[in-house]
Parts: structure tokens; sequence; C-alpha cells
């Protein structure tokens, strides 16, 4: 994927620890970025256009990751999603992958460098 301008990153994570780190990996690479605790919150902005979305699985509300990651895909097949869980399963992922994640990443302190890497190297890409 590549980023005309700062990308605009929806974070979609009802964890405010989570949120807080992923905010302070990513604000190098953007200051546009959105904070939402539940899938539905997310899809009522969809209409922001987000370049990226990083999308737990396991969230609070009414529906969660993978009917969140439906919607998205009918209201957009070209917003890059990456999947930041700690869902491990392979069918999980797998059955995420149908529906057009970008990537996936497992919740671990690791990642957090991983996430940022995969997020630059798209805005990097549209630099040149």
């Amino acid at each position: 994927m590549k980023w005309k301008n700062e990308p605009r990153i929806f974070v979609v994570e009802d964890n405010l620890i989570y949120q807080q780190l992923i905010a302070k990996v990513l604000e190098s690479i953007s200051l546009d970025i959105c904070f939402y605790t539940t899938g539905e919150a997310c899809l009522e902005d969809l209409v922001r256009n987000p370049d990226v979305i990083i999308l737990d699985y396991q969230l609070d509300g009414q529906i969660d990751g993978l009917d969140t990651l439906k919607e998205i895909r009918k209201a957009s097949d070209t917003v890059c999603v990456i999947l930041f869980s700690s869902q491990r399963k392979i069918n999980t992922v797998e059955n995420l992958q149908r529906y057009g994640t970008f990537h996936f990443l497992e919740k671990k302190l690791q990642a957090f460098n991983k996430l940022r890497l995969l997020v630059h190297a798209g805005y990097a890409a549209a630099e040149l």
C-alpha cells in the first residue's frame, strides 16, 4: 500500500493501554490517528476514508473483529487492514484473511515495532 500523504489511521482497540502503545509507535508516521473501542464506532466513521485500520479481533460491543472486517470490506476493498490481536488460532487467521486482512500480528511486545514498520513501509513507498 502506498500513501499519497500522511496516512489516516483508524485504531479499533477496546484496551486503552494498547491504544496508548499503538499511538506511541505510530506518532512518527502520522498524527492523523483516530481511536475506536467498538467495531460499530469505526464503521460509522468509515466515511472519513482511512488508509489503514488496525483492528483487534475481540472487541466490546455488538460485533467482533471478524464482523467488523466483513463490513469494512463491503465499504472498501482498498483500505489496508492490519489485524492486531491475541488470537493465535490458525483457523482464525485463515478465516480473517479470506476477507482481505493485510497482515496479522499477534499482540506481543515485539509486535509493536513490526506494526510501525508495516505502516511506515506503505508511507515511505508513497514518498518515492
